[in-house]
């Protein structure tokens, strides 16, 4: 994909995008040993009384053979050492810090590493240089689709250490690998964060940990690695194709030592699917098919439904149910009659037009966004060969709006059960939502909640108003009737609904930000990834 494309992938109809920022992720907080910790948002100058290390920029690290490459952009140490003891599981919270919502791509691998810091040295003092790295687990795709996508929703991310360390400091290294755009040499996105641990109670005592391979940072990985310079999405669905930098998983030991080094783990099973990889997942979410399975290591995310909009984290939670052919019918039917509408708008819609701040939209085949100032902004020409549409998703409710290929919008609709017609309608439409998108619809990134409907109208040249789309993992079935308008089928009955399952506190979902440059980084529409 050319730097210059303006593909952006909206999940939700809602955009908000500061155009001085590259929107990216950082670790917001840490379980471990019982404890939790939280980490300072990126470039803070508030003291950093924790142990995840600071970092100045969110952004992606693109240099491989650069320090930050070590524990993210200008990693700075904590004050504190979390205490933890062998076999311990570290649970992540990844967060998006433009948007104050989660975090924003859903292609690629997690990883894990751990180092043991030198002898007379602490893990809040030793800055990684010349460590002896080794892998505790990698993790990519579950159900055909990249784990990474469930953080999207708000989910964790937990990973267990090896039960055969040595007492004494360690650095985790724990890294998201976006691969996205990892197509083009240099495409491939790094976004490592450290934490600073001091194991205790290990039967080992005080030993040196033997563990093999191990890696350096930087140094572990080149431009040209085959899980690194990699088309995913001309490989296996399942990730069975795909290879993880940096080797396997380590064997980790210490004279004296007893428990399961990496590649053996407990299993805990909600509501589970296959992993492709050498971890395990374990759910607790509204995931609408389950397949139980196990394989090695032990990784797992949980989501945690919200009971209202606005909450921060939910008190409730409710069982997965099962998901029925009719159900999917029903909520992709749904996605593309949004679609269609959509698209139909926005072939009428002018520059010049007065718009609700962080609406997304088409102008003359371009995406655009609606400024703060309510006035719509391009973000540049698509890439060769794509125009902005709107697209429907298949397995959530939503919608996305972004440059595609025109073959690409036409089988997702006739997939959704509307037809073709996107480039010959001559209606116009407007889609109502029960409130302001910025302010009355709760979303996460990949996953909004709130109550909207759509109707087939004329659309007012003044304004563009765009659908807060109900999305959550849960499909429910509700039936949809349909009127026609010109050629093209149009749905006057509610889209479906279901329990939200948010974390944000009601800021708008963003899937990537825009910086200022003209050759933009933008997210590639991921068909085989999260959704």
């Amino acid at each position: 994909m050319k730097t210059t494309c303006a593909s952006l992938f909206v999940t939700l109809l809602a955009l908000a995008i500061p155009q001085h920022v590259q929107a990216h992720g950082f670790i917001k907080a840490v379980k471990i040993g019982g404890s939790t910790f939280k980490g300072l948002e990126p470039a803070s100058t508030a003291p950093n009384n924790s142990p995840i290390r600071a970092i100045t920029d969110q952004s992606p690290v693109k240099n491989l053979q650069s320090k930050d490459m070590i524990c993210g952009f200008g990693a700075t140490p904590g004050t504190v050492v979390a205490s933890a003891k062998p076999g311990d599981s570290i649970e992540y919270t990844w967060a998006n810090a433009v948007t104050g919502g989660n975090w924003i791509h859903d292609t690629g691998p997690m990883m894990t590493y751990m180092a043991q810091v030198p002898a007379g040295q602490t893990a809040d003092k030793f800055d990684g240089a010349g460590a002896k790295w080794f892998k505790t687990d990698q993790v990519g795709k579950k159900n055909n689709k990249w784990v990474q996508g469930s953080l999207m929703t708000g989910a964790t991310f937990k990973t267990k250490m090896p039960e055969t360390l040595a007492d004494g400091d360690y650095l985790v290294r724990h890294e998201i690998i976006a691969l996205h755009n990892a197509g083009n040499k240099g495409g491939a996105e790094f976004y490592p964060t450290c934490l600073q641990v001091r194991i205790k109670n290990s039967n080992a005592g005080e030993a040196a940990v033997e563990a093999s391979p191990t890696v350096s940072f930087p140094g572990a990985y080149s431009a040209t690695d085959p899980g690194i310079l990699v088309d995913v999405f001309s490989q296996a669905a399942d990730g069975s194709e795909y290879k993880f930098p940096a080797g396997p998983i380590a064997d980790v030991t210490a004279p004296g030592a007893t428990g399961n080094a990496p590649g053996a783990a407990e299993i805990s099973v909600s509501s589970s699917v296959p992993v492709q990889t050498s971890t395990t997942f374990s759910v607790t979410s509204t995931s609408a098919i389950a397949t139980p399975t196990s394989t090695s290591s032990s990784v797992s995310i949980s989501v945690t439904p919200t009971s209202t909009f606005g909450s921060f984290v939910s008190t409730t939670t409710s069982a997965a149910p099962s998901a029925t052919p009719s159900d999917l019918a029903a909520i992709r039917l749904a996605n593309g009659r949004t679609a269609q509408e959509l698209n139909l708008r926005f072939k009428t819609l002018a520059v010049t037009e007065k718009c609700e701040p962080r609406d997304p939209g088409c102008i003359d085949g371009e995406f655009a966004v609606c400024t703060p100032q309510g006035t719509w902004a391009k973000q540049g020409a698509c890439f060769t060969g794509a125009s902005c549409f709107a697209v429907p998703l298949a397995n959530i409710n939503g919608t996305q709006v972004g440059c595609f290929p025109q073959s690409v919008v036409e089988q997702a609709l006739i997939d959704s059960g509307v037809g073709r017609a996107i480039a010959t309608e001559t209606a116009t439409s407007t889609s109502t939502s029960t409130g302001s998108l910025a302010t009355s619809a709760t979303t996460t990134t990949g996953v909004a909640s709130g109550s909207a409907s759509t109707t087939s109208a004329t659309a007012k040249a003044s304004s563009v108003i765009v659908t807060a789309i109900v999305s959550t993992l849960t499909p429910i079935s509700t039936p949809v009737a349909s009127s026609t308008s010109s050629s093209a089928s149009i749905s006057t009955a509610p889209l479906p609904s279901a329990t939200p399952v948010n974390n944000n506190s009601g800021a708008p979902a963003v899937v990537i930000g825009i910086g200022s440059k003209p050759a933009r980084r933008m997210l590639r529409w991921e068909r085989r990834g999260f959704y």
